[in-house]
Order: structure tokens, then C-alpha cells, then sequence
């Protein structure tokens, strides 16, 4: 095999074009060979794969991105794992080519959106076309939070978390994809992950504590600590001395807050609260464990 195809497969995980391999001097009798032999198989037309190397989501990705050239663009779940933000590999990958591009039939675990897609929202990353990683974000959540809800808020955190994206990034790619196919849902999450997060979240878990019939709380709760701290708690039993706090992506969004949540946490409980720490997640999928620990707490 000449330097120039074995530098082909070792760059594209074991896949090559056949229009790459008659640019490195091979024919396409020698191709032909190759095929008949085994030595290569045909993953896509004029995609090829050599038969040692097994197949694998990246090379799945180089040989769908390869076959549909550049005009396709990696999205939804597939970019997210392509960008290293989702630790599992999906099993259909979306790629999105112009309305006016020429109209391909999907293959197997390859779906081909037709859409328009901004500049800013694209880019290359390893040789392959994809979303930025915001958008990759906000379209990955929305397939996750359709799944299991809570999920696609919990991607949205963790990103925030990890710094791959702010909250203006993500506010940004809405608008330029405003109007598109689930930018419905786009908005619903960033509501539910920006700055209008935490009310919400009180508002779900009042619902819940009412409608299992649990009274005697105040929303957030005013008091002072012993070491002379004001703070306000989320939703307090005076009584009980028992606190359910809130975590939104305030919590998440740095290591700072997150210290110093915990140094508020140990401040509670050391002046003798109980303080039970519930997120998004936590409520959307599990409310009824959410109500069983209050109840566990409250001694109903």
C-alpha cells in the first residue's frame, strides 16, 4: 500500500474515498482488487473501509461526513459526542445539508435533515463538519429531554459547568435558529436553565408538596445565622428547623458557588437545620421520591 493511501486511512479511522485513492496512484482495476480480496469494504458509494479495522463511531462519522461532502453538517446528538460532550456514541447520525443541496436518501444509521444552518453555527473539528457547540447543545438537550425529562436540562447544566458554553452563547445560537424545527423547545430549556430557572423551580416543587398535602413552609425564608450571616432559604419549616434548597444552575455554574454553597450548607445544619438539597432532575423524574424524603423528614 503506498504512503499516500496508508496516510488517508490512518487520518480518517480506516476509511477512504475512492476519489483519494485514484489521487494516490492507485487505479481503479487496483481498487477493484482490493474489494474483490476483502482487503477493503464498501461502507458507502466510493467509501471504503480497510476490512482490519473494525468498525467504530468514528470511523462511522469520517465515512458518513466523506460520502456526503462538505455541504453536510453534523447535528443533534452525533455533534455533541463529536465534541466530546456526551460520553456515548448515538445510534442514528443526523447530518443537515442545505434545502438546496442535492437530495440524498438516508442509509442505515445515517438520517439527512434539510435545512439552513449559519455560518457562525458551523465549523470543522478533526476533519469533519459540524455545529458549533452550542447549537449542538441545545439540539442534543431536546432530543434527551424528550427522552427523560430532566436530562436535557442536566446537558445544558453540565456545559455550563464544564465552560464549553455560557448562557449568552446558547441565547445567541436561539436566535439565529429561532423559528426552526424545535426552537420551541430550545426556549423552554433555556428558560429552565437561565436566570428565570430557580422560580421556576420553586414553583414545580410547591406544586408537589401541595398536591401531596404537605403545608406549614415559607418560600424563601429570611433569617440570620449564629455567625451573624443574613441568607434566605428556599423553602423553610420554621418549625421543624427543616430546609429544601433548590439547585438551579446557579449551583452548578462554577467551583466559587459551589464552595460556597457548601460552606452555607454546613453553616444551616451546624445552627441545626436539616437541609435536603433537591435539582431539576431530581423533581421532573423522581417527584414522588422527592415527596417521600420531606415526609421522611417531617416524620409523616
Amino acid at each position: 500500500m503506498n504512503l499516500t493511501v496508508r496516510n488517508h486511512l490512518l487520518r480518517q479511522s480506516g476509511v477512504i474515498t475512492r476519489s483519494q485513492a485514484l489521487g494516490a496512484g492507485l487505479t481503479s482495476r487496483q481498487i477493484d482488487r482490493l474489494l474483490h480480496d476483502q482487503e477493503w469494504v464498501r461502507v458507502h458509494p466510493g467509501i471504503y473501509r480497510l476490512t482490519s479495522v473494525p468498525p467504530s463511531p468514528e470511523g462511522g462519522v469520517r465515512a458518513a461526513a466523506l460520502w456526503l461532502g462538505d455541504t453536510a453538517v453534523l447535528n443533534e446528538h452525533g455533534a455533541a459526542w463529536w465534541w466530546e460532550m456526551t460520553p456515548d456514541a448515538p445510534t442514528i447520525w443526523t447530518f443537515t445539508r442545505e434545502a438546496t443541496a442535492s437530495k440524498l436518501e438516508p442509509r442505515g444509521d445515517i438520517r439527512i435533515a434539510r435545512a439552513y444552518i449559519d455560518s457562525v453555527d458551523r465549523t470543522r473539528l478533526r476533519g469533519v463538519s459540524v455545529v458549533s457547540r452550542p447549537l449542538a447543545v441545545l439540539r442534543t438537550a431536546i432530543m434527551l429531554e424528550a427522552a427523560l425529562p430532566g436530562s436535557g436540562i442536566t446537558l445544558i447544566d453540565r456545559a455550563k459547568q464544564k465552560r464549553w458554553v455560557c448562557q449568552d452563547d446558547l441565547e445567541h445560537s436561539f436566535r439565529r435558529n429561532k423559528g426552526t424545527r424545535g426552537s420551541r423547545a430550545m426556549r423552554r430549556l433555556l428558560d429552565r436553565t437561565g436566570d428565570r430557572a430557580h422560580s421556576e423551580l420553586e414553583r414545580m416543587a410547591v406544586r408537589l408538596l401541595r398536591a401531596a398535602g404537605i403545608t406549614g413552609f415559607t418560600l424563601n425564608h429570611k433569617t440570620r445565622l449564629s455567625s451573624g450571616r443574613p441568607v434566605e432559604l428556599d423553602i423553610a419549616f420554621k418549625d421543624r428547623r427543616f430546609v429544601i434548597e433548590l439547585d438551579g444552575y446557579a449551583y452548578h455554574s462554577n467551583p466559587d458557588a459551589h464552595r460556597a454553597d457548601l460552606r452555607r450548607a454546613n453553616e444551616l445544619m451546624a445552627d441545626g437545620w436539616i437541609v435536603r438539597r433537591f435539582t431539576y432532575a431530581d423533581l421532573l423524574n423522581d417527584p414522588d421520591g422527592f415527596i417521600r424524603c420531606v415526609l421522611e423528614v417531617l416524620g409523616a
